[in-house]
């Protein structure tokens, strides 16, 4: 069986057989192939670990396999773990990797392989990280790493420096997505033409999305009614392949315009914008925006986003991003009985500085809270009236 297979085979599917390829075909180590017979648990043993996760991250990415005999790099038996240990193991593992790097590698994923009823390999997935570079930080080590065909080696001062540069450029192009769509929603020269209202703007990017050769299989969505492939406002939407990926949308039958849509971009990008809840009236009187409403409509739209990034295989960390495009004049709607007052929004539009996150694990309340927050400063409250004193998000 190839090597390149083990690579391209999603994690839970990895099976003997894959493993059992590698010692048939003596594939060696590699840019993004490791094998390890086990791993230690004195300091040596750790930083030796620490070095190997860290080095994937710090390059292409790639797979390390616990449990495989080698020699001189190549694969030439399947030892294993106890396979009654292997979820200790694996817990033991990522606490290893959790505290001995900085920054945290989002995205690791460790799955083990059954061999035989007493044995097992354990798979830990690495993918390349836009958060880097990681640094080693085990016992005061300060050590970053990456790797080329030989494996891994230590950066010098140059290489250091020169990944820093790579990873602030990387959220530098990200912005720059980001604006450049917004631009163009204000000019309504989206996916679909919106109806003619302010607009709401949800904003999910994986920093993996920089490299302009990252693509995922999301044309598929455009083929399906994937119910976490919808509008971000709308109890009815089609679906379409396009240029940049694939499209969810809401028309409006009386218009023929697009109430909200959900643009899936090849790059694992998701863009969500809605024109109903932000409005004015026919005279121009600025409505009140539906606080309640339109922090629902979010908080279920970010959720709905984590489940399709986790089924496309998109990890993180993620850029999170939240717009409000022509609302100069609107107002919070509150509660009347709670007695705050607030003042109309001062500026066209609220490009609320966007946040990253490794995961979107985390409830989707808790990760847009900020940016919640922030649309309630612009209207002269202190953060979000929705919240509780846990920092929870409650229906009202």
């Amino acid at each position: 069986m190839p090597a390149m297979t083990v690579a391209s085979v999603p994690l839970d599917r990895l099976t003997k057989e894959h493993l059992k390829g590698l010692v048939d075909d003596d594939v060696v180590e590699g840019r993004d192939l490791e094998y390890k017979q086990s791993v230690g648990t004195n300091d040596a043993a750790k930083r030796e670990f620490l070095a190997d996760v860290s080095s994937f991250a710090n390059a292409a990415g790639g797979d390390l396999l616990v449990g495989v005999a080698e020699d001189a790099g190549a694969a030439v038996g399947l030892p294993g773990v106890e396979r009654e240990s292997t979820d200790a193991e694996i817990l033991r593992l990522e606490n290893i990797v959790r505290d001995g790097v900085d920054p945290r590698i989002p995205g690791v994923r460790m799955q083990t392989v059954p061999l035989s009823d007493d044995a097992a390999v354990i798979v830990i997935r690495i993918p390349r990280s836009w958060a880097a570079p990681h640094m080693v930080t085990f016992q005061g080590l300060s050590r970053f790493y990456s790797r080329n065909s030989a494996g891994k080696y230590q950066l010098d001062a140059s290489e250091i420096r020169a990944a820093f540069v790579l990873s602030e450029g990387a959220r530098s192009y990200l912005r720059s997505f980001r604006l450049e769509r917004l631009g163009r929603l204000t000019a309504n020269d989206g996916p679909v033409e919106l109806t003619p209202n302010p607009k709401t703007v949800l904003h999910v990017v994986p920093l993996s999305a920089a490299d302009a050769s990252t693509r995922f299989d999301v044309v598929g969505l455009g083929e399906t009614h994937n119910p976490y492939f919808r509008p971000l406002y709308g109890s009815s939407w089609n679906t379409r392949i396009n240029f940049d990926g694939a499209l969810a949308y809401a028309p409006d039958s009386r218009t023929g315009l697009a109430r909200a849509y959900t643009q899936v971009f090849h790059t694992g990008a998701i863009e969500g914008v809605e024109a109903v809840m932000l409005r004015y009236e026919d005279g121009g009187t600025p409505h009140k925006i539906p606080s309640a409403a339109l922090e629902r409509a979010l908080i279920e739209a970010l959720g709905m986003y984590a489940q399709l990034l986790r089924a496309l295989d998109v990890g993180g960390p993620f850029l999170l991003a939240l717009s409000l495009l022509d609302v100069r004049g609107l107002e919070m709607a509150v509660d009347i009985r709670r007695f705050e007052s607030g003042y109309p929004i001062d500026r066209p539009d609220l490009i609320v500085p966007e946040t990253v996150v490794d995961e979107l694990a985390q409830p989707a309340d808790i990760l847009l809270k900020p940016h919640l927050d922030a649309i309630w400063n612009a209207t002269g409250h202190p953060g979000s009236l929705n919240y509780d004193d846990q920092g929870r998000w409650r229906d009202k």
